[in-house]
């Protein structure tokens, strides 16, 4: 995110920092419901919890507060703390991924909240896309898909972030609610996959609605 190149060559990183010490944490869980899942706990005075399994009993938890494993709803047990840390998040994007033979890709060309899970994809989606557009000789595209990706997952983990933070009880309880349609309802949650997958403008549309 202190990316020297871009630094360098003059690069404007646009954006803003979000107020709240964020944390992370690398923990084994047992008594956990559905343990294949992802899950994101909606807590009081707009705090957020999530956690993501990543094999076995092994999740990673992220929060908005400065100690995620103290976050996690009571009856889950922690069995082990392998790592756990906390940090600043800042939203911000790169003006431009390329300048003459330099790339950007990952944090140095963008950076946002990890509600959504999506910041390690999108920094690997930049690389795999860079790497075939140097084997097809098509370089010059690559700013131009990528910075209008990278802008839509900001927006949408925006939209999310927002939505799940809020200190509103309306609101909250109107986010409350979509999660658990999505949750139930099958077929709305293998709709919003294929649609944030194929056609992001229809995602955008479907989001917006919904929030």
């Amino acid at each position: 995110m202190k990316s020297f190149v871009r630094k360098s060559l003059d690069i404007k990183f646009p954006g803003y920092s979000l107020p709240d010490k964020w944390s992370v944490a690398d923990v084994n869980l047992t008594n956990i419901n559905n343990p294949d899942y992802a899950k994101i706990y909606i807590l009081p005075d707009g705090h957020v919890a999530t956690a993501v399994p990543i094999g076995g009993t092994r999740y990673r938890i992220t929060s908005n507060k400065d100690d995620a494993v103290n976050m996690l709803p009571a009856g889950i047990e922690v069995e082990k703390v392998n790592t756990q840390g906390s940090f600043n998040v800042a939203v911000r994007q790169a003006e431009r991924y390329s300048i003459g033979r330099v790339f950007l890709a990952g944090d140095a060309a963008h950076c946002h909240s990890p509600v959504d899970g999506r910041g390690l994809n999108l920094g690997v989606g930049d690389a795999v896309d860079l790497a075939g557009r140097f084997e097809n000789n098509t370089l010059d595209g690559y700013h131009a898909h990528r910075h209008a990706e990278g802008h839509y997952v900001i927006k949408m983990t925006e939209l999310i972030r927002a939505a799940t933070t809020c200190k509103r009880y309306r609101m909250r309880l109107l986010t409350l609610i979509v999660l658990k349609s999505v949750h139930y309802l099958r077929f709305l949650n293998r709709f919003s996959a294929r649609a944030a997958t194929h056609n992001q403008v229809r995602a955008n549309r479907i989001m917006r609605w919904i929030f």
